[in-house]
């Protein structure tokens, strides 16, 4: 007969699977989402399990906004959720009407015409819809009808007929449906997937890694299942953003994988992360990769090497980000002392792990001026002290490792890179 688990969105079950989960799920959930809670045993059964009246649930649940971030990474962002809903009902609607010319039924005729108030809405009305149907008024999104509304414009009809469009979204990829349903609710909601009933029934044992387990037996086949891969110039580089990502973001950490340059004694430098970018193009990696360079000239030569080879759609390069605070820095050359903007010249990482490791007796430790990059018509700096500054960060990322406390003005430059990572992969 089988036993059913269920995906609630804010309380609101949106699908359901019979005895195991959808492979889906597994990417967007992790096993640090696992949680229990003793409910009452009607919620699940017809009679008590044990002594008392409460069972425990199997469950795993994570916030709207973590589930909206690790979609981004997967490449289901807001942007291309929008541009999907205006494509997928345009050609809906020319499909409707190609099939109306040579069979004239009822049903398309409707069809086409909740497809075009659809069009004619826009995305925003989409989820006004939607959001009405599952937390205003709690219909049952399996029974609601054409014209059913309470004015006659509630038009998610197609919910009778899910592959074809849950909830009436156009588009037939779930990801982009589960990322427009996440907007008819709150960040702070949650997005829970609901196993207890499986557990129950034998299909996973009371501590499998059930998420993890269905992702990696999925992983060779499904690219959404794959890390995305970043590649830096350097070992330091990697330590400071694999540890980084830790603190700012732990609910995103096993979405990436970073270069141990330690494990493979890598060579480090922008020349060396070229080299190895075109090797990864050659052999044919099928992961998203991230090649990061240092917003220094430099690595900006590099960027423009590259930029003339065809480099496949899963490889992005980028640098550092520019900041408006590099804009007027401190530097020592041959002209002296003077403030320079050293955005494209001088960025190492070190320069976005905060003005309270930067800082010396009340000044900016300064950058040195060395090298002339022709390639983009810049002398290349470096800072000066570097391995002190990289002391005072691991000391304030023990600190916050420890205490799980952030000063975002302190990681401002930290999180402005992973936000440059993250838009991104959700680009590619």
């Amino acid at each position: 007969m089988g036993s059913y688990c269920e995906l609630y969105l804010d309380s609101y079950q949106i699908d359901t699977t019979k005895s195991y989960i959808h492979p889906f799920w597994s990417c967007i959930f992790k096993e640090r989402d696992r949680v229990s809670r003793q409910v009452h045993f009607s919620e699940y059964y017809t009679k008590a399990l044990y002594g008392d009246d409460l069972v425990p649930t199997n469950e795993y649940c994570a916030k709207v906004s973590v589930i909206k971030k690790r979609l981004g990474l997967l490449g289901y962002t807001l942007s291309k959720t929008k541009e999907r809903y205006d494509i997928r009902l345009k050609e809906k609607i020319e499909e409707t009407e190609f099939g109306l010319d040579e069979y004239p039924y009822e049903h398309l005729q409707v069809d086409l015409k909740y497809f075009k108030q659809l069009l004619s809405g826009g995305f925003s009305y989409w989820v006004d819809l939607a959001k009405e149907i599952m937390f205003d008024r709690k219909l049952n999104s399996w029974a609601v009808e054409p014209g059913n509304g309470k004015d006659d414009d509630i038009c998610l009809w197609a919910v009778d007929n899910p592959e074809d469009m849950f909830l009436g979204f156009p588009e037939e990829s779930y990801g982009y449906f589960l990322r427009a349903a996440l907007e008819a609710t709150d960040d702070n909601a949650e997005l829970c997937l609901d196993i207890t009933s499986l557990v129950h029934a034998g299909y996973y044992t009371e501590h499998e890694l059930v998420c993890e387990n269905t992702a990696k037996g999925h992983v060779n086949s499904t690219r959404e299942f794959e890390k995305i891969i970043l590649l830096t110039e350097g070992s330091s580089d990697s330590a400071i953003l694999s540890r980084s990502l830790k603190v700012l973001y732990p609910d995103l950490v096993d979405y990436f994988s970073l270069m141990d340059f330690g494990a493979t004694k890598s060579e480090g430098g922008s020349s060396a992360l070229e080299r190895t970018l075109k090797s990864f193009a050659a052999a044919g990696i099928n992961n998203k990769i991230i090649a990061i360079f240092d917003n220094d000239a430099a690595g900006k030569s590099a960027i423009k090497r590259l930029g003339t080879i065809p480099l496949p759609a899963n490889i992005r390069v980028i640098a550092l980000p520019d900041l408006e605070s590099f804009t007027k820095y401190p530097t020592i050359g041959p002209q002296g002392n003077t403030m320079e903007d050293i955005n494209g010249r001088a960025c190492s990482i070190e320069l976005y792990l905060g003005e309270d490791v930067l800082l010396n007796n009340g000044n900016l430790i300064p950058i040195v001026w060395k090298g002339f990059e022709p390639k983009v018509s810049a002398y290349q700096g470096e800072i000066t002290e570097k391995d002190l500054v990289q002391n005072r960060f691991y000391d304030k990322l023990k600190h916050s490792e420890k205490t799980g406390k952030i000063n975002d003005k302190q990681w401002h430059g930290m999180q402005s890179i992973f936000d440059l990572i993250f838009q991104t992969a959700g680009d590619m």
